[in-house]
């Protein structure tokens, strides 16, 4: 069963939400911050789940690219030699502020709600490169 940590803002958890159960029908583990609960160091945390996490998966919206946590989370991901599979989830994209980074990746399209966009997200999901060990010292935990 893979593995998986969705990256977002706030404002994508609609399209999100429908992805987690989306993936979950897939046979996937999604986790995503929506399970934190009060008093946990929330950063701490989601740190740990990225290194868990066989998968690094990136929903793309404007949003998520001027989003600090979003660009930390990333780069810690990448960082770690996760695998990174972004999925654009708004219409409007601003394809030029992609980091080099996330361009050089193909996207999953998932503005739809179909057959062809679940499709292609579980054509993607099989076609990953496998999980890394962690790296023997891990990078900075900085936001």
């Amino acid at each position: 069963m893979v593995t998986l940590f969705l990256s977002y803002t706030r404002s994508d958890s609609p399209a999100i939400d429908r992805l987690a159960g989306d993936l979950r029908g897939l046979g996937c583990t999604p986790w995503f911050d929506n399970e934190l609960a009060g008093g946990v160091d929330w950063w701490r945390k989601i740190l740990a789940k990225v290194r868990e996490s066989d998968v690094f998966m990136l929903g793309v919206s404007n949003e998520s690219l001027d989003s600090p946590a979003c660009q930390a989370e990333f780069t810690y991901a990448r960082s770690l030699g996760r695998a990174v599979l972004p999925v654009l989830i708004a219409d409007d994209v601003t394809f030029s502020a992609l980091p080099r980074d996330l361009a050089v990746l193909q996207l999953v399209d998932y503005r739809r709600d179909d057959k062809k966009a679940l499709m292609s997200l579980a054509r993607s999901l099989l076609h990953l490169e496998p999980r890394k060990p962690l790296p023997d010292e891990l990078p900075p935990e900085s936001l």
